[in-house]
């Protein structure tokens, strides 16, 4: 039985043992990732947040617009409801620094009071200063101006106020 073709029982088992083990073996010497495999992740999560980025900033710069426009409409529409509930007349005027507008009160519409300073979201800007929204008791539009809002990117968005008092954002 000390035939070299054959093995004991202890033998064949110790074998069968040693067979078991090779297959962890082999997994505990390739778990992980190598330098290499490590870079080249990397270099390719870099590149796509290299083109993803500007796409980002664009789309953040149209939420700060619209946030921006949507400020203002909700304002002037308040300044129309505030001047049918006071029976007064209420205006809502820009103010040369770009970044806050007035809304004023009046009871005849030529002396104006009670001035509330209302400033702009971060980010954006009015670009046309001197414009006059006013609304008389009735809350129809006796000044009807365009507030225009830009962002840091120079888009534009016009809030417009029509005769019968509607305000839109364009």
């Amino acid at each position: 039985m000390n035939d070299p073709g054959n093995r004991s029982d202890a033998e064949s088992e110790g074998g069968a043992h040693a067979a078991r083990r090779r297959p962890f073996a082999r997994l505990t010497s390739q778990a992980g990732l190598s330098i290499v495999e490590l870079v080249a992740g990397l270099s390719l999560v870099t590149v796509i947040a290299g083109t993803a980025l500007p796409s980002i900033n664009r789309l953040y710069g149209q939420n700060e617009l619209l946030r921006g426009a949507d400020a203002v409409k909700m304002d002037v529409s308040r300044a129309r409801m505030k001047a049918v509930s006071m029976n007064r007349y209420v205006r809502i005027r820009v103010s040369s620094t770009k970044v806050a507008y007035v809304m004023e009160t009046s009871a005849d519409g030529t002396t104006w009071a009670n001035a509330t300073t209302i400033a702009l979201p971060p980010g954006v800007r009015i670009d046309n200063t001197g414009s006059v929204v006013q609304f008389d008791r009735r809350g129809f539009a006796t000044q009807a101006d365009s507030i225009t809002i830009a962002n840091a990117q120079n888009k534009t968005l016009s809030v417009t106020t029509t005769s019968t008092g509607r305000v839109r954002v364009q």
